[in-house]
């Protein structure tokens, strides 16, 4: 379900964020809520929540690796 026109506002999606250390596994280490608009909404012990991009491109999208209704 990696096909953006299939995603819905509410949708999980999934990272990898290890993978910018170049040891990506595929494993989900960050989760975030699409909210439509190519944003979602996440929260990081740092920034608190925020909303993010994740249109193609994104430095989010090259991290994503699953999107579960």
């Amino acid at each position: 379900m990696l096909f953006r026109s299939k995603w819905s506002p509410g949708d999980r999606l999934y990272f990898d964020m290890n993978s910018r250390l170049g040891s990506g596994n595929n494993v989900a280490d960050h989760t975030g809520i699409y909210i439509g608009n190519n944003e979602f909404i996440q929260a990081s012990s740092s920034k608190g929540v925020t909303i993010s991009s994740i249109a193609p491109n994104s430095y989010y999208m090259d991290k994503l690796i699953a999107v579960k209704r």
